[in-house]
């Protein structure tokens, strides 16, 4: 592969990692894919994911008034990344619950390909100039894909926010979960 074959999405420094030697950075690259037979589903029209009914409880205070203003940004490389993928912004909260979330439509066409993907929710306070990361939770795509030719499943989460591989105190996200798969005839 050359470099007219590898774009370059994304760089940055990884999430907030305690060390004293180094600060890691992260790179997203976009890469041509290969419509393989073995990888192909041509019946499928398009999949999505849909996220409702998300809460956070407990979050650490974040501003001088001692509340957060916290939003969450959706992560992962099987979808394009945009500030699109964002909620609105729940002011003056330690538990949010969130509305507007976007829906995310794959680059991925079979459901297969999906099951080792996973997709970071990452909770982050705004700020007048900037945001601040309060944690994250990582989700396995594999949890929710529909099983046995169903076009549609929806699954429950809850977990502990995480910054840097440690639990964000005693904060909590949960929501719901559904990935639809849009078939063609």
């Amino acid at each position: 592969l050359t470099k007219d074959w590898i774009e370059q999405v994304e760089l940055g420094a990884a999430f907030d990692v305690a060390s004293s030697d180094h600060k890691p950075v992260y790179t997203v690259l976009r890469l041509p894919t290969y419509n393989l037979p073995s990888l192909v589903d041509e019946t499928v029209i398009s999949i999505r994911l849909s996220l409702d009914q998300v809460k956070c409880f407990r979050l650490p205070p974040m501003d001088q008034n001692g509340l957060a203003d916290p939003f969450l940004q959706l992560i992962g490389t099987w979808f394009p990344q945009s500030s699109k993928n964002c909620s609105t912004v729940v002011k003056k909260t330690l538990n949010p619950v969130f509305h507007g979330i976007p829906d995310i439509k794959s680059g991925i066409s079979n459901p297969l390909r999906l099951m080792h993907n996973y997709l970071i929710i990452k909770v982050s306070d705004k700020d007048v100039m900037s945001s601040s990361t309060i944690g994250y939770t990582v989700l396995p795509l594999r949890w929710f894909l529909p099983e046995n030719g169903k076009s549609q499943r929806t699954k429950m989460f809850r977990h502990h926010l995480m910054k840097g591989g440690v639990y964000v105190g005693s904060a909590v996200i949960q929501g719901q979960v559904t990935i639809t798969i849009e078939r063609g005839e």
